[in-house]
Parts: structure tokens; sequence; C-alpha cells
């Protein structure tokens, strides 16, 4: 037999232990999914070093990004007078149009 008070106590401390059990579930689901989230992050964080490293060998091995060359500037007349054999042929051209003089002619 056991008396009323006991049984208030005892109903309490068991929906104590079930409400603590609960929180530890939750918990620990918390825990697994942020387990399966730093996996995926940490996956990811594999991933693009190795690309990195991948992209840096491609550079050792001579896939290197085009180096571009100093502009020719021996060339330059020439470009002006095709420049100016363009515009001069036509007269309404888009640079009389905008209002451009023409420097060299």
């Amino acid at each position: 037999f056991i008396s009323t008070s006991n049984r208030l106590l005892i109903e309490q401390e068991y929906a104590t232990a079930h409400n603590f059990n609960t929180i530890n579930f939750a918990l620990c689901d918390d825990a697994r999914n942020f387990d399966s989230q730093r996996r995926a992050q940490k996956l990811n964080e594999i991933k693009l070093k190795s690309a990195r490293l991948r992209q840096m060998k491609g550079a050792s091995k001579g896939y290197r990004p085009i180096a571009r060359e100093p502009f020719d500037t021996s060339k330059t007349p020439q470009l002006l007078e095709i420049l100016n054999s363009l515009t001069s042929s036509d007269k309404s051209s888009s640079l009389d149009k905008m209002g451009m003089k023409r420097k060299y002619s």
C-alpha cells in the first residue's frame, strides 16, 4: 500500500525521469544530426581541397593560364591606317555619329 503523498512523489519522479529521457533522446537526435552535418561539411572541405590540389597539379604539369604577350607597338601605324580607311570610306560612320573627331587623317 502506497500513501497518496508517496504516490504523488513517485508519479512526479516518474514524470521527471520520463521528461529527462525524452530530452535525452532529443539531444541524442540533435547530436546525430549534428554529426551528419559535420560529416557532410568535412566531406565538402575534403572535396574542395582535392579540387584545389588537382588544379595545382595541373599548373605544375604545364597547364598554366595563357600569359598575355606584350602589345606589339610596331604594328600600330598599320592598324591606324586600317582604322582610317574604314572611317573615311563611310562618312556617316558610328565614330562620326558619336561626334568623335578623326585625329589620324
